[in-house]
């Protein structure tokens, strides 16, 4: 009896052991497959942001722009780039553009990996809340 009990004792702990690390492979794998879903979903996104450093404000537009972030100026202190430098915005674009587009395999995954590594942490606030945000 003493026996009987001392096995199912010893594994019923290894059961759920077994149970736990299948739970986890199955989360893991699901969030892998959403991150995924995100990253490929983005590529049909853009957004703008504006940042502000002092008393100077920036707003850009960020596109994805093969496999990582593009940003173009827009606006300084809420006002719209004036013509010239709305020409020269545009002028980076299709070079960068132009650039991406000629990258090898190896160049592209370079600079998307290199990309993910050095995102920016950013701070928003709202009210009574804050929170910091990593990019990648």
């Amino acid at each position: 009896m003493r026996v009987a009990f001392l096995a199912i004792a010893l594994a019923v702990p290894a059961i759920f052991r077994a149970q736990d690390t299948s739970a986890a492979r199955i989360i893991i794998h699901r969030s892998v497959q959403a991150n995924d879903a995100d990253w490929k979903a983005q590529t049909g996104y853009s957004f703008r942001r504006s940042d502000v450093e002092g008393s100077e404000r920036q707003t850009f537009e960020v596109t994805m722009l093969e496999g990582s972030p593009y940003e173009r100026l827009l606006a300084l202190n809420d006002k719209p780039l004036p013509p010239e430098q709305q020409r020269q915005e545009q002028e980076k674009f299709e070079h960068e553009v132009h650039d991406r587009r000629r990258e090898t395999p190896r160049q592209r995954h370079s600079r998307i990996a290199n990309m993910r590594t050095t995102a920016p942490t950013r701070t928003f606030s709202c009210a009574n809340w804050s929170r910091r945000l990593h990019f990648v």
